[in-house]
C-alpha cells in the first residue's frame, strides 16, 4: 500500500525545507568587503577587512591555518609601512584564532555585539616597544581613536634628520682587496714633474727674498 501526505503535512514540510534556505538577510550579514592585499592600505585595517581578507583567500586555499599565516605576513609588512612597534608573530597568529573563531559563531548564531565590534581597529601594535618619532606615535592614537578614518601614512622614506642616531643605518668601512696595501696603489706618472716644479717655485722665492731692492 502506497503511502499518502495530507496537504496539511506537505505544506509544514514545505515550510521546514524553506526555512532551512540560506535567506538574503542572512547572506547580507555575511557580506563583507573583499580586500586584495592588507600590504596596500595606507590606514590600519578595521576587524571589517580582516575577515573579508580571509574570506577571499578562501579561493585560493582553503586551509585554515594556511589562509591565517599569510595574513600575518601581510600584517607585518603593513606595520614596517607604517614605521610602528609591532608584537610577535606568535600573539598575532592567537588573535587571528580568535577573530576567526568569532566570525564562525556568529555565521551560526549572529548578534549586535560582534557586528559593532568589526568597526574597530584589528591592533597589534606593541604600544611598549620603540618608536622612532613622536609622529608615529600620534598618528597611531589618531587611528585608534577615530576607527582608522583619520590620518594616513605613504610609503615614503623618512628623512635621516628625522631618525634617531641609535636607528640611522651604519656606513660600513671600505676595505682595501686582499693582497693589497696603501704603498702598493700607483701614483700617476706626473707626480716627479709636479715635484720638480713645485721645488723650482720655492727655490725662485727663497732667491728673491734674500735680494735687496
Amino acid at each position: 500500500m502506497s503511502f499518502f501526505q495530507s496537504s496539511d503535512a506537505i505544506k509544514k514540510n514545505a515550510m521546514i525545507w524553506a526555512s532551512n534556505l540560506p535567506s538574503s538577510d542572512r547572506m547580507r550579514r555575511n557580506f563583507f568587503q573583499q580586500v586584495e592585499c592588507l600590504t596596500t592600505l595606507t590606514r590600519l585595517p578595521q576587524r571589517r577587512l580582516i575577515v573579508g581578507r580571509y574570506c577571499s583567500l578562501l579561493k585560493e586555499n582553503k586551509l585554515k591555518s594556511a589562509r591565517i599565516k599569510q595574513i600575518t605576513e601581510e600584517l607585518t609588512k603593513l606595520w614596517q609601512k607604517f614605521s610602528f612597534p609591532i608584537l610577535s608573530r606568535q600573539v598575532i597568529h592567537t588573535r587571528l584564532n580568535k577573530l576567526i573563531k568569532l566570525h564562525e559563531n556568529n555565521q551560526r548564531r549572529p548578534s549586535e555585539i560582534f557586528a559593532n565590534d568589526l568597526e574597530n581597529i584589528f591592533d597589534i601594535t606593541n604600544i611598549h616597544g620603540t618608536w622612532l618619532c613622536k609622529e608615529d606615535k600620534h598618528l597611531h592614537q589618531k587611528q585608534i581613536e577615530s576607527k582608522g578614518k583619520v590620518g594616513y601614512v605613504l610609503n615614503k622614506p623618512a628623512p635621516a634628520s628625522s631618525v634617531h642616531p641609535s636607528k640611522r643605518p651604519r656606513i660600513s668601512p671600505v676595505l682595501h682587496e686582499p693582497g693589497t696595501s696603501s704603498h702598493d696603489i700607483e701614483l700617476p706618472s706626473d707626480t716627479s714633474d709636479t715635484e720638480s716644479s713645485i721645488t723650482d717655485s720655492l727655490s725662485d722665492t727663497e732667491t728673491s727674498k734674500r735680494k735687496k731692492p
